[in-house]
């Protein structure tokens, strides 16, 4: 059988698509990232839906986090980074900088840091219906591929404090950290572990 990990990334922006009209109100040009989004989603759910013999790993986009230059420790829960990196509050952090022209402040903005939380649910419920239809269709391993939904999202959340460079670049990880995490998910996933002494 053959793994593919997938993930759309923190690059499926308004940034990098600069094919949007300019001349739309900042919601319009979200608007319509989502509905490509979603087409884009729906095509690679059908290409490779079909194939036999794959698993299909889809891992969560990583949030960033605006002024990570500020954190020196990981959140102390769940709940505590929940309330710290709401999406409604990502937008006025990545511009609190005084150091950034009216050009860098619309840059940022265009970033979508907080599109990415929205991205990874339109993933995880495609992905849960797929799984609930080859439930209920009694579908064997070997008949198209296997979806499985990596959710890093909560546990990436909690390291404000595992950034590249803080102050320079919040979004990015620096190792050892946060990604050899996701490795070990992905391993679970990929080697199936009958014995727990066999590690």
């Amino acid at each position: 059988d053959s793994v593919v990990v997938l993930n759309t990334g923190a690059h499926w922006s308004r940034h990098e698509y600069t094919m949007l009209p300019t001349d739309d109100m900042q919601a319009d040009q979200q608007h319509r990232l989502e509905l490509t989004f979603k087409q884009m989603l729906r095509r690679i759910r059908s290409r490779l839906t079909p194939l036999t013999h794959l698993t299909i790993l889809y891992r969560a986009t990583s949030p960033g986090h605006p002024q990570c230059h500020l954190s020196h420790n990981p959140y102390p829960s769940i709940h505590t980074a929940l309330q710290s990196e709401s999406p409604s509050s990502i937008p006025g952090r990545l511009l609190s900088s005084p150091y950034l022209t009216q050009d860098e402040k619309d840059d940022r903005l265009k970033w979508d840091w907080d599109r990415f939380e929205a991205h990874n649910e339109l993933w995880k419920e495609s992905i849960r219906k797929m799984g609930e239809t080859r439930d209920r269709l009694g579908v064997n391993s070997g008949e198209g591929a296997r979806w499985v939904y990596l959710d890093i999202w909560g546990m990436a959340l909690m390291r404000p404090d595992a950034h590249l460079e803080p102050g320079v670049d919040c979004l990015h990880w620096c190792l050892p950290g946060v990604l050899e995490e996701w490795n070990k998910q992905i391993y679970q996933v990929i080697v199936p572990i009958e014995d727990e002494d066999a590690l």
